[in-house]
């Protein structure tokens, strides 16, 4: 088949998903299921394909009524590298989806969760494949609606409600500042295709300072992530996967797309965007700590992740600004290959984390506890998921973060300015990791390890096949290409020639090294585990440890998600990160009041009695960034605006009086502006 015929396929294919979603009936449900899967294996050779070939393979021209506009498709390595998540993703989650919303608290949304589901997915791809901007943004528009509707999935929940409207918002907000970047293109280029070579000028600055800020919405860089926790966790699980997975990375598209036109970018453009991502990478793994909510945890990681995804892409543009094409190569290969890495793990923790909020509904963890003994294979899939998403060898998310890491230990030794001021890059990755680390230890203890906390948890039972299929191929996919990482070498050369213009340097060499002392360890402590296992063989004898003076413990007594991140989230995050403590006597919502309520710590009361009065406490895992600077200063602009009522009268001799003193305004303003020049 031809690549206008594979891309046509899986196009019609979720097209027409959408459609079939509209009967309400349980077959349709299958078959648009099936329509999902057949556009993602088309899809998935169209993208291989792609990542095979140094030129593109797919280039589609017409006119059409648009003034100014024509319809321009094209899909090279860098366009295959996005839309192989996507297929890949989008399929499995049409499986996963089809038995997990049936058994939701509100299954007769399935109808429009498949809908929106296929258009959302639609509009991804065609996102990753327009050339023109007046194709563009009507595809990043369908793909934020769409989105859209599916946070606000249960919308009977008023927190679902207001995460819809505050992404609705949030991504509005950053398609204004497309917007502009397109339009002061189109000035600079003469035309609105994004294709082409720029000379670095101020012109390209303030179009890359947009686009910073328009697909750093997107991506959810900080400070312009307040959106995706609320939005991640209020959506089903399988949108949360294709959003998180995919969704993020159209804003990294986007912006890998833009300074691929420029020749030779700044060198503050790499230093601007390597310190939001450090910082990024860093606030966002501390912010997972603090969550109770499981899906806001994982959302909060994949906060992490992004910044390390821009890490890389912050080298490779200052490879591109130095003339060094290994720094590219590390830079952008390994944002590519985290790009792939955080698709499949983090898809996979989200269908996990589905897997349990359907037996316990409920996302606390505080609610869980045990759940590796009642559901073994979604435990062992989500601990796989958790090994990658900290990096850990044998595991593919750390073959990008290895590759990063490498380049900014060259960038160092280069000697050049940009590698020593980027220098704070690296042990950004590694403290990255370590949180990530302590962050994924303290999900699996809490949710699967210990005994049950709630009747709920304890009856649990295992997920059916559709939810677990989808989780043993991403599993599959985590281990496989973390054992056998040489074969990405060819497609992350490819897509950096496609990006930067420059001879793609092989990576062979630096994904083989590691794994040669890996393998290694990894025999010894097999060996070393077979030697104690036979040397030991006399029965293991059962005998009671200290119980702290507890004569019968119960599960209140194991720790709590709070508490096994206290540590870190009291002790080693600055203030400003932290989670706000509120007594019982706040009557307001910490997360609505204002003027903001002060964190406060109870203190246990004696009133004159022996013993101390009852007391209660509440944390509020809530986003700094939002909680501290934007809701105050939307509430306090809300309150300014709210005078301005006083001029809706309801009266239509009012409203003509407004009328003609603008038009009196208007004609002034035409007499003198001749005369202020």
């Amino acid at each position: 088949m031809t690549a206008s015929e594979l891309f046509l396929i899986a196009v019609s294919c979720y097209l027409s998903s959408a459609i079939t979603a509209l009967v309400r009936r349980q077959a349709a449900d299958v078959l648009g299921a099936v329509l999902s899967v057949t556009g993602s294996v088309f899809g998935i050779w169209l993208a291989v394909a792609s990542l095979n070939s140094l030129t593109p393979i797919l280039q589609i021209s017409t006119h059409w009524q648009v003034p100014g506009g024509s319809l321009v498709l094209e899909v090279d390595s860098l366009s295959g590298a996005f839309l192989l998540v996507i297929f890949a993703i989008a399929g499995l989650g049409s499986v996963h989806g089809l038995d997990y919303w049936r058994r939701s608290k509100h299954p007769e949304s399935a109808t429009r969760v498949r809908f929106f589901y296929a258009l959302m997915t639609t509009g991804l791809i065609l996102v990753f494949t327009a050339r023109s901007s007046m194709l563009f943004l009507p595809a990043w528009e369908l793909m934020a609606i769409s989105a859209f509707f599916l946070v606000a999935t249960e919308d009977q929940e008023e927190d679902v409600r207001r995460a819809a409207w505050i992404y609705l918002v949030a991504t509005h907000i950053g398609t204004i500042c497309l917007f502009a970047a397109f339009g002061i293109l189109r000035l600079e280029t003469g035309s609105f295709l994004i294709t082409g070579s720029l000379l670095p000028t101020d012109r390209v600055s303030i179009v890359f300072l947009l686009a910073l800020v328009g697909f750093g919405f997107k991506a959810g860089l900080v400070p312009l992530h307040f959106w995706l926790p609320s939005a991640h966790a209020n959506a089903p699980s399988h949108v949360s996967a294709l959003m998180s997975g995919v969704m993020l990375k159209a804003g990294i598209y986007g912006i890998l797309r833009i300074t691929s036109l420029v020749t030779v970018p700044p060198v503050w453009w790499s230093l601007l965007l390597g310190l939001i991502a450090a910082t990024t990478a860093v606030a966002g793994i501390s912010l997972a700590l603090t969550q109770t909510d499981i899906k806001r945890a994982l959302a909060y990681s994949s906060v992490e992740n992004m910044g390390i995804v821009c890490l890389g892409i912050a080298l490779a543009l200052a490879g591109r600004s130095a003339g060094e094409p290994l720094y590219v190569a590390l830079g952008l290969g390994g944002a590519i290959a985290h790009v792939w890495s955080h698709g499949a793990f983090k898809s996979l923790l989200f269908f996990a984390a589905g897997s349990v909020l359907n037996s316990t509904h409920s996302r606390s963890m505080d609610r869980m506890g045990g759940l590796m003994k009642r559901m073994p294979l979604t435990g062992w899939a989500f601990v796989t998921g958790s090994l990658a998403a900290c990096g850990m060898p044998l595991f593919n998310g750390f073959i990008s973060e290895w590759l990063i890491a490498l380049g900014f230990f060259h960038a160092i030794r280069s000697g050049e300015i940009a590698g020593w001021i980027l220098a704070f890059a690296a042990p950004a990755v590694a403290l990255a990791g370590a949180l990530a680390l302590a962050s994924f230890l303290r999900i699996v203890g809490i949710v699967f390890l210990g005994e049950p906390r709630t009747a709920e948890a304890a009856g649990a039972q295992e997920s059916s096949r559709l939810v677990l299929v989808p989780l043993a191929c991403l599993g599959a996919v985590c281990v496989f290409f973390g054992v056998l990482p040489g074969i990405l070498a060819s497609p992350l050369a490819a897509v950096t020639a496609s990006w930067s213009r420059l001879p793609g340097e092989s990576l062979s060499t630096f994904l083989r090294l590691p794994y040669l002392a890996f393998a290694a360890i990894l025999a010894i402590v097999a060996a070393l585990a077979c030697f104690v296992k036979i040397l030991i063989r006399r029965p293991a004898h059962s005998i009671v440890t200290w119980d702290c003076g507890y004569v019968a413990p119960t599960p209140r007594m194991q720790y709590t998600a709070g508490s096994a991140g206290e540590w870190f989230s009291h002790r080693l995050l600055p203030e400003a990160l932290r989670p706000a403590t509120f007594g019982r006597h706040s009557d307001l919502d910490p997360r609505t009041a204002w003027p903001p309520l002060r964190a406060e710590t109870p203190v246990p009361k004696t009133d004159g009695n022996l013993f101390p009065s009852p007391v209660a406490f509440r944390s509020i895992a809530s986003d700094p960034f939002s909680f501290r600077l934007y809701e105050p200063f939307v509430a306090r602009w809300t309150s300014r605006f709210e005078r301005l009522r006083r001029l809706q009268q309801g009266r239509l001799t009012i409203y003509l009086v407004y009328i003609l003193l603008a038009t009196i305004g208007g004609v002034a303003w035409a007499a003198v502006r001749g005369y202020l020049k």
